[in-house]
């Protein structure tokens, strides 16, 4: 007998907590279907409830259906717009009176010393609790915000009382414009089908964390290090420098072009110059190692980059070089990849709700190698051209992958260009601070050329540090 009724006690105790876990469920489905109805009082209706489809035979299925809908519940909360649940339960107007509008603008000028609220010509909007208590939540001035702590100051400042501010804007919504809050063209997409990426944070935000993308970031200074052929130091948002060794967009990374690149950054703007690397030379060593060296010689010249998520490119312009004193290849030989330009069209592709994504470039490019010779000429030295610049044109295509379901993500990407490909392959270490990196490079379909490695292969440790 007391083996029944424990046995009927887990019974009940696991029908409430399955229909206590669907009404959490149901009721947040009516109250996003709900909103927009009537801005000025959200009220959630009791629905007829049926537990059957979340009861399961087995306590393990249960779990595992609640689990399934609380990760979809969370997922429709995060794209509901802020006004949707912070102010579910107020009403909101524009102020009409053009004379009021520049009375409060001054208002609040005299307490906060914020210019933006002055030069910010669009409309005032307020946010209020309905009557009887009319207590103010917050007055935008277009983008700018004003609530809280420096909402009471402008109002119960001793300049500002006789101008009766508080009694002014609630007396406003009786001839102001009532806003919704609600977004109404707000919708839920199908998770998971893939589906296109659309915001250029989010995707600059995923595919360059590991370089140095501070969308996602607030600290104030970012360095990031990549032994052996980057250095980036970002100061918040806007400004930052890099030190760049090669040109990965041509297929020739670290010292395989011979160019050095020295720029300064402002947001996803790259400019800078080029300067030619004095190093891996035929029998240069590297910890205690021969490495391949280079066939390409670099040059003095400006050059740039930029990535809108949607659209970017690169660019150089140099000269040929007169350095006589200057470290090369071969003197005989002195290949250089004088001017380069590329443009592409980029979009990301999320499967699985951005567990994988996927980032696809393509586009078109071109580049000019210069073939000069160090020769002697009445008792001097130059520089001078033995064969005549080659223009080459190519589409250029780049596929990244990155997975970011697991603790240790990993990735990799393949570039084409000029019948060269690109490899990369990485895994992170440390959660966005430490992965390594393997990179290769090949001539794809085609011999080599003069100026050009058979092959290439590199080892990587991108770092990142905020302070």
């Amino acid at each position: 007998m007391m083996q029944r009724i424990v046995n009927s006690l887990m019974l009940v105790l696991l029908l409430a907590w399955a229909t206590e876990s669907a009404s959490a469920q149901l009721a947040s489905r009516t109250l996003l279907r709900d909103i927009g109805r009537d801005t000025s009082r959200f009220i959630v209706t009791p629905t007829a409830l049926m537990t059957e489809k979340m009861i399961s035979t087995r306590l393990q299925d249960s779990l595992f259906l609640v689990r399934e809908r609380m990760e979809q519940i969370y997922a429709l909360l995060d794209g509901i717009d802020r006004y949707s649940y912070n102010f579910s339960g107020l009403r909101s107007w524009r102020i009409n009176d053009y004379e009021f509008q520049d009375v409060l603008r001054d208002a609040v000028f005299r307490v906060t010393r914020d210019s933006n609220m002055i030069l910010e010509k669009s409309d005032i909007q307020v946010i209020a609790t309905p009557p009887p208590h009319n207590d103010l939540v917050a007055v935008y001035f277009g983008e700018n915000e004003l609530q809280g702590k420096r909402l009471r100051e402008v109002l119960t400042n001793d300049e500002n009382i006789p101008l009766r501010l508080r009694q002014r804007l609630i007396a406003s919504g009786q001839f102001g414009q009532d806003r919704e809050l609600v977004d109404r063209g707000f919708k839920i997409d199908n998770l998971l089908p893939p589906m296109l990426v659309t915001e250029s944070d989010s995707i600059l935000g995923n595919f360059a964390r590991y370089n140095l993308s501070l969308d996602q970031r607030t600290e104030p200074t970012v360095l990031n290090v990549r032994l052996f052929d980057n250095a980036s130091i970002r100061f918040g948002n806007d400004w930052g420098a890099e030190l760049k060794l090669g040109n990965d967009e041509l297929g020739y990374p670290m010292w395989t072009s011979g160019n050095l690149a020295v720029m300064a950054l402002y947001k996803r703007i790259k400019l800078g110059v080029q300067l030619p690397f004095a190093g891996a030379t035929e029998g240069s060593t590297f910890l205690g190692m021969r490495v391949r060296p280079r066939r390409l010689d670099g040059t003095y010249g400006v050059t740039g980059e930029f990535d809108f998520a949607f659209v970017g490119g690169s660019f150089a312009f140099s000269n040929r070089r007169t350095d006589t004193d200057g470290t090369f290849a071969d003197p005989e030989n002195i290949y250089s990849v004088r001017t380069f330009g590329q443009l592409w069209y980029s979009y990301t592709l999320s499967i699985n709700n951005k567990a994988n994504l996927m980032r696809v470039k393509f586009g078109a490019g071109m580049h000019s190698v210069a073939h000069d010779a160090m020769v002697e000429r009445e008792g001097r030295t130059e520089i001078t051209p033995i064969d005549h610049t080659r223009f080459f044109w190519s589409p250029y295509l780049k596929v990244e992958f990155m997975n970011q379901q697991f603790s240790n993500r990993f990735g990799a990407s393949l570039q084409y260009y000029k019948e060269w490909g690109l490899a990369t392959m990485w895994l992170e270490i440390i959660n966005n601070t430490l992965r390594i990196e393997l990179k290769g490079a090949a001539p794809l379909l085609r011999s080599r050329s003069a100026w050009e490695p058979s092959h290439f292969v590199a080892i990587m440790i991108p770092y990142t540090v905020s302070f």
